[in-house]
């Protein structure tokens, strides 16, 4: 229900505003008019402004809450902590901005509601200060070109703000994230381990290399919470980097795809799709599986494994060598540009396999 309401809520708010203050009258319908492309050119602005400004809030009161930086990414620019330094990439990203940190290490310190909220709270700043310039912008009969851009950045760094603060399961937004987290201790845990797992994977430590004590999951537990199903696809992608790839293939089997939101579905068809395409061939299952519109679109994201995924199922699945072989190569030059050093070491490995496969194969 909410996935319905809560946009027609904001599309109505959006609609009320843009009519009440006439700024349908700024559009750039005529070439030559720069106020009106003025108004037109801060929504981009208020956009990447209210990406910056969130992630930031999750930066500033992520520290405030104990975290320690370990990346920060706004579109394709990435600043990682890796090696006790900074460093910084430019990738290709399904994110139009993240903010990770690392928790503190004592799960019983651990507190996620402020770092969860900061990025609304920053957003909230954002738009009290652009208010507050409309309100003081020189003014004439009807708005300026000026009244006009500030009222855009405004509406947009409010709605930015709503969006994320709302619950909405389906997103995984900072509101669900606070909401399920607080539904039960493994939940808690789910969200803890989501940012110390990366913390580890980003200095180099892969996840067979982690302490086991770390991945130990409670069965009774709802899976239908998207954090402790998190719980159990962290286990799982432990037992593939030990090599146990039917107990992974068990868990990932047991989960309730259906009930999880998109990301997670994908996450995990990802993972049992390229299992039956590599480690226990079952072609037939691997095209039921890419048949999911949503599914294609994830692995061909250019994310660095989902680049491996894709030329194998080419190669493998699709008959097409060639093709799957310019996409391996490909996989190779994003390897090159992850801001993630476990993954691209385990990345590296599942390349490395899936050439000598396809070498075999020819």
């Amino acid at each position: 229900m909410l996935k319905i309401l809560i946009p027609a809520i904001i599309g109505a708010l959006l609609g009320f505003v843009v009519v009440h203050f006439n700024l349908l009258n700024y559009l750039p319908f005529s070439f030559g008019d720069s106020n009106r492309w003025l108004t037109l050119a801060a929504i981009p602005v208020s956009i990447v402004l209210g990406i910056i400004a969130h992630e930031l809030g999750h930066l500033v009161l992520g520290l405030v809450s104990g975290y320690r930086f370990s990346s920060f990414r706004v579109g394709p620019f990435i600043w990682f902590k890796e090696d006790l330094r900074t460093r910084f990439s430019f990738s290709k990203s399904i994110f139009a901005g993240q903010c990770l940190m690392a928790p503190v290490y004592d799960f019983r310190m651990f507190r996620f509601v402020l770092y969860n909220l900061g990025g609304v709270i920053f957003n909230i700043i954002l738009t009290v200060l652009f208010f507050v310039l409309f309100l003081l912008a020189p003014s004439n009969a009807s708005l300026s070109a000026w009244e006009g851009a500030f009222l855009v950045i405004t509406i947009l760094n409010l709605l930015l703000a709503v969006q994320n603060f709302l619950p909405i399961r389906s997103l995984t937004n900072d509101g669900a994230n606070i909401r399920e987290a607080m539904k039960s201790v493994d939940a808690t845990r789910g969200l803890y381990m989501m940012f110390h797992v990366n913390n580890l994977m980003m200095q180099g430590v892969r996840y067979r290399d982690m302490d086991e004590k770390l991945f130990e999951v409670n069965y009774k537990a709802d899976r239908n919470n998207y954090l402790v199903a998190y719980m159990f696809i962290l286990r799982a992608t432990r037992l593939d980097d030990k090599g146990q790839h039917d107990k992974a293939f068990e868990i990932y089997n047991n989960l309730e795809l259906a009930k999880l939101p998109a990301v997670y579905q994908y996450l995990v068809k990802t993972n049992l799709m390229y299992h039956h395409v590599v480690y226990d061939p079952n072609y037939s299952t691997a095209r039921e599986l890419y048949k999911d519109k949503g599914l294609q679109d994830f692995i061909n994201s250019g994310i660095t494994p989902c680049v491996c995924i894709s030329a194998a199922y080419t190669f493998f699945v699709e008959g097409k060598k060639d093709e799957g072989r310019k996409i391996l190569v490909k996989s190779k030059k994003v390897l090159k540009n992850t801001p993630n050093k476990g993954e691209r070491i385990i990345n590296a490995e599942q390349i490395e396999k899936v050439e000598a496969l396809m070498q075999a194969t020819s």
